[in-house]
């Protein structure tokens, strides 16, 4: 069901989000003005949690872009509703979120080719910056769903106040993911695995479903191996979960140490 172009679900769970004490914003960034949620109830919070959305929907069929990015089930939205900090920021990606007249503006590459792009993951980095700048905040947990996990760990190379990287049904090893599904190399994109030694420092936790056929766990072996002597990384395999199942349902669960 849809209602005006967007998705019942994308609409009900903005109505959560707002009910949960989030507030939307427009964040203008240097190439990108992107679609955000905030929720702040302590301006004196140390932390601030960040979730980065997926790619969204990307594809209308298999070799047909989609019109409009916008995920029509926002399942990075609906991660940041139940997470329990008060400081939280949900940021959508380039292009997602836009009224038509922004959209047509807003090149199709964004949420193909060039989706995990120098310009793109700048500015992610620079809307968590204007965001923090809000409170007095001294560290940063990001938090990306599938693609969006992509994003987290590029934009987490970049800065030096991440204490916490989480990942979900990421396809952080794009190439051997592309490899895996037959299609075209991500080859205007930037890759995690050429940045792994600079986030020696960094908590990292990175979860996939045993039923995901999206991101196939067997796509991410290479990244497993090559980080494996971090003493800060873990990973799971949660074995009944899919691609889009049944991380909502039991995300205070996995968020407990």
């Amino acid at each position: 069901m849809t209602i005006n172009g967007c998705s019942s679900s994308l609409v009900n769970t903005k109505t959560d989000a707002i009910k949960a004490g989030f507030q939307s914003q427009l964040i203008q960034t240097k190439d990108f003005e992107l679609f955000a949620f905030v929720k702040n109830d302590d301006i004196n919070a140390n932390k601030m949690v960040v979730y980065i959305e997926g790619d969204g929907h990307a594809w209308a069929r298999r070799n047909v872009l989609s019109s409009d990015p916008t995920p029509r089930n926002p399942l990075s939205l609906k991660l940041a509703i139940n997470d329990p900090g008060s400081f939280v920021l949900y940021l959508a990606r380039p292009c997602q979120y836009l009224q038509k007249t922004k959209l047509a503006d807003c090149s199709p590459r964004y949420w193909s080719t060039h989706r995990y792009s120098g310009s793109v993951v700048e500015s992610i980095n620079g809307a968590i910056t204007k965001t923090k700048f809000q409170t007095s905040a001294s560290s940063i947990e990001i938090i990306g769903y599938s693609g969006g996990g992509v994003i987290a760990m590029l934009v987490a190379s970049m800065r030096d106040d991440v204490n916490r990287i989480i990942t979900i049904a990421a396809n952080i090893d794009h190439a051997s993911w592309s490899e895996w599904h037959g299609v075209t190399q991500l080859d205007s994109s930037l890759t995690p695995m050429n940045i792994l030694a600079k986030l020696q420092g960094i908590q990292q936790l990175h979860i996939w479903g045993g039923k995901d056929k999206i991101v196939p766990f067997k796509t991410q072996t290479s990244f497993i191996e090559s980080s494996e002597k971090n003493t800060l990384f873990k990973y799971k395999l949660i074995s009944g979960f899919t691609h889009e199942c049944c991380w909502v349902e039991q995300w205070q669960e996995i968020l407990q140490p």
